[in-house]
């Protein structure tokens, strides 16, 4: 019946009452993938042994917010059809800064936050 982004929650006020609460999910991604799913996710930990640059953050939804955060600088985040970065350029993470981007159904891409 839940859903992986929803949690159920009952109010007591003299009546019982359901109610369904979105989550904020975290999670650490696969290390040296250059296409994670970020599907339900706003906010996400890259730890790559090696160097890797991400492509694309895949099943994203209009208007997701993406929190990304680098334990290291193995991370780059190419600038290219998938993702726009606000340089217009090609970025190396830097560890434990946060970069934020939106998915844009209308342009089928995620922007980072200038």
């Amino acid at each position: 019946m839940a859903e992986t982004n929803q949690s159920d929650a009952t109010i007591k006020q003299g009546v019982d009452v359901l109610i369904r609460t979105n989550k904020r999910f975290v999670s650490k991604i696969q290390p040296n993938l250059a296409t994670p799913s970020v599907k339900d996710l706003e906010h996400i930990i890259l730890s790559h042994a090696i160097a890797t640059t991400i492509t694309n953050f895949k099943n994203g939804r209009d208007g997701q917010p993406l929190n990304v955060v680098s334990t290291n600088g193995n991370a780059t985040i190419a600038n290219n059809a998938n993702i726009v970065t606000n340089t217009g350029a090609n970025k190396l993470l830097t560890a434990n800064l946060i970069y934020r981007f939106h998915y844009l159904k209308a342009t089928g891409k995620w922007h980072e936050d200038a």
